[in-house]
């Protein structure tokens, strides 16, 4: 709109089908999803080292299809599990940087709803990248994300569960990189990140428990928040390019 703010709106749509069959040509699953997203982005530069960046994103999501179990002696299917049904997501960011010397520090959160399950979520993060030398650069950095389940586990037969909650990861870097010249880097980044409210079917599989028992799994086994984790790291970069 003017020199100093830049706008950009993309609509995009995605539709895909898949099926499973097994040896004997007997459909097993079968899935088709489509999406309409609208994204929309503002960059406003109200400083000459205070970029301003916010925006939006709507989706309309479609979701259907079955998974079918069998029993082979007689060939006769045991149970089939459709599901069906449509969604709205919609989310919005904010982010504010700031530069001073050689320090630049970023701060945002981003806010997310979800028609078929909540609860509604805020997700932050912060940044501080420190120029120590004309070629060395320093960066901490920490954030939240969260992912909405996909309409399957909610709305599944005899499996879905309705209330199920919004998977969270939290992340936390620590960085140096060295230039060397204008084309060539090398970075170094230790990394840490904790998982919780991951779904699955914890009652799913069948397995000995530890009196020796066998647990045997009931019929149906809901989907559930049942699972946390944790991923730490170092990863090294080395990145050059060239004229062409």
């Amino acid at each position: 709109p003017v020199s100093n703010v830049m706008l950009t709106n993309r609509v995009a749509w995605i539709r895909e089908r898949s099926n499973n069959r097994n040896p004997l040509e007997l459909p097993l699953a079968s899935e088709g999803y489509g999406e309409w997203v609208w994204n929309s982005n503002l960059l406003w530069n109200w400083g000459s080292k205070t970029p301003l960046q916010a925006g939006f994103s709507f989706r309309r999501l479609r979701d259907d299809g079955f998974s079918a179990r069998y029993n082979f002696n007689p060939l006769a299917i045991r149970r089939r599990d459709n599901w069906r049904g449509t969604a709205l997501r919609a989310g919005g960011f904010l982010e504010q940087a700031w530069t001073s010397g050689p320090l630049t520090l970023t701060a945002g959160a981003r806010f997310d709803t979800y028609s078929e399950a909540g609860p509604a979520a805020v997700s932050p993060h912060v940044s501080a990248l420190w120029q120590v030398l004309p070629g060395t650069r320093l960066q901490l950095a920490a954030s939240q994300a969260v992912q909405y389940p996909a309409l399957l586990p909610l709305l599944i037969e005899n499996m879905g569960n309705p209330h199920l909650l919004p998977e969270r990861s939290q992340h936390a870097i620590a960085a140096i990189e060295q230039y060397f010249g204008e084309r060539t880097r090398l970075r170094a980044e230790f990394f840490h990140r904790a998982d919780r409210d991951l779904i699955a079917q914890p009652l799913l599989d069948p397995r000995v428990l530890p009196g020796g028992a066998i647990f045997i799994p009931p019929a149906a086994a809901r989907y559930e928040n049942s699972v946390r984790g944790a991923a730490r790291g170092f990863e090294l970069f080395l990145h050059r390019r060239t004229a062409n």
